[in-house]
């Protein structure tokens, strides 16, 4: 019974993660725990928000899965381009989407904190981001993204103390970074490359229609 009202519950309240049960056989009660999920980023398809946790469940959706009003922490970091039709009527996030989001999004977090994070991924081949700083990050497709990230990291670091006068950072070839200053031309950025790592890219078979 414990297991069936544990699946209920998520099935018709998705922000509720799990539920625990406990009966203390001395005061005779039962005492339940409800861990809720927590919001990990604001998904903007017109004309809706869908507010999605780090597994890609879309919190802000009744047990019919249409979307209810729900003011978004403006901390969170916002995604762009994916078409409505992918998440009308759905509980969660494609994994295509997922996959492609959540090690970037937890990176880039740690780098430049939540608020003002905002990825367009229109282009699956062709993600960029705008950070609070309004630097642009250039990223790519999917494909050696762990690398991308690690290279990323070092260039913010290297620059940190100069982060205000960047307006680009390109590493869509991670082999050949690019750092542009406003006012100067896009140079090279001489930072270690870091080996290939066995990454196995989203197949374009992957994308959902």
């Amino acid at each position: 019974p414990r297991f069936r009202m544990n699946h209920r519950l998520q099935k018709h309240i998705p922000p509720i993660h799990h539920v625990k049960f406990h009966i203390n056989i001395f005061s005779q009660t039962l005492e339940v725990r409800v861990v809720e999920r927590t919001s990990f980023a604001s998904v903007i398809a017109y004309p809706y928000n869908y507010i999605v946790d780090k597994e890609g469940i879309i919190l802000n959706v009744n047990q019919h899965q249409d979307v209810q009003p729900y003011a978004a922490p403006p901390t969170l970091p916002i995604i762009t381009g994916i078409p409505n039709e992918q998440l009308k009527k759905k509980i969660r996030l494609h994994r295509y989407y997922q996959h492609l989001l959540n090690d970037p999004i937890s990176t880039l977090i740690n780098l430049f904190g939540k608020k003002g994070i905002t990825f367009n991924i229109t282009n699956p081949k062709d993600i960029r981001v705008l950070t609070n700083d309004l630097i642009e990050l250039k990223l790519g497709d999917s494909e050696r993204m762990n690398d991308k990230l690690r290279i990323l990291r070092l260039m913010m670091v290297d620059t940190a103390s100069n982060n205000e006068r960047v307006e680009y950072v390109d590493v869509r070839f991670p082999d050949y970074p690019v750092l542009r200053f406003y006012g100067a031309w896009a140079q090279p950025h001489p930072v270690v490359t870091p080996p290939r790592t066995a990454v196995v890219p989203i197949s374009d078979n992957n994308v959902p229609l």
